[in-house]
């Protein structure tokens, strides 16, 4: 086991167990203002309540096993969460996820509620595009979440997700997406998150800058509407969150997150120093705290064109 693999692994253990123990989800991972309160958006389960299981309860089939897909699963708390709010007896949560670590935390059954996720390995950042990189049969899904997972997929391969997450979902399946990035399109405030996001990551000493601009992007709303619909999906419902989820990033939330030296935390200020000279995303005024947009997408799989 690598050395860096080793500290992945116990930064994702640790940051589970922070989440499990701590009302509000430990550390400052995930934390926005919602509802006039400080809550931590993935593990409050009166927001994982409003943004997924909502819109997939009504469309699950009654009287039936149904497996619902977790799509970057994580630790396997927010489809654990989901399935536990459905009035279904038999839906089974199924986690996706590409890391190890993550797998491994999904089959700690004490540090987790039930019902117990299901871990499968799959890599949605998997190559050659031609490949079926989740280890599923076609029409497999009554559901799915897709959460904040955009972010670590290169811009050219996302829409090659979708098409897979479509092939592995029934028809008329829905899938909420959870994601980072602006309502309407503008690709001068996308661009300017994204590269913010990936200077600000590789000054805390994780990542480089290049391989993160090139493999990192948040898609506005439209843009991913664009590719869902030509992956064979219908727009439900999208709801721009931004205004009612407010979620800042900041040097300090970093500091705490990363647990950075002085010196990486003072080259993650002037990151951000620099951006807020630009103007181009909002700031606090006060602060080097910036607004991360944020907005939800529910989904539909199309049903297919009835034969002449």
């Amino acid at each position: 086991m690598s050395s860096d693999f080793k500290k992945t692994e116990e930064w994702i253990t640790r940051a589970n167990k922070e989440r499990c123990a701590a009302p509000n989800g430990g550390l400052c991972w995930g934390k926005v203002i919602w509802n006039g309160k400080l809550i931590n958006l993935y593990t409050n389960k009166d927001f994982i309540n409003y943004i997924f299981t909502q819109p997939i309860a009504p469309t699950l089939p009654e009287n039936k096993t149904c497996m619902i897909a977790d799509f970057g699963a994580g630790n396997g708390y927010v489809a654990q969460t989901v399935v536990s709010q459905l009035e279904q007896p038999c839906v089974i949560p199924i986690g996706i996820d590409r890391y190890h670590p993550d797998l491994k935390v999904m089959k700690q059954e004490k540090c987790l509620v039930q019902p117990i996720v299901k871990p499968v390995q799959g890599d949605l950042r998997k190559r050659p595009l031609k490949e079926n990189f989740l280890p599923f049969k076609k029409n497999t899904f009554h559901a799915g979440i897709f959460r904040f997972a955009l972010s670590f997929i290169g811009k050219n391969f996302q829409p090659q997700v979708f098409k897979q997450i479509s092939r592995v979902m029934k028809p008329s399946a829905v899938l909420v997406v959870l994601n980072y990035g602006v309502f309407e399109e503008n690709e001068k405030n996308v661009d300017a998150h994204d590269i913010l996001y990936a200077k600000g990551s590789a000054a805390s000493g994780r990542w480089t800058f290049e391989n993160l601009k090139k493999n990192m992007h948040d898609p506005s709303c439209e843009h991913l509407i664009d590719m869902a619909e030509e992956a064979g999906f219908e727009v439900k419902a999208k709801t721009d969150l931004t205004d009612i989820a407010l979620g800042y990033t900041s040097p300090e939330i970093y500091k705490k997150l990363y647990r950075l030296n002085s010196d990486q935390h003072e080259k993650l200020k002037a990151v951000f120093e620099k951006c807020k000279e630009k103007g181009v995303l909002p700031f606090e005024p006060d602060s080097l705290g910036v607004l991360r947009p944020m907005y939800s997408c529910v989904l539909k799989k199309k049903a297919p064109s009835p034969s002449p």
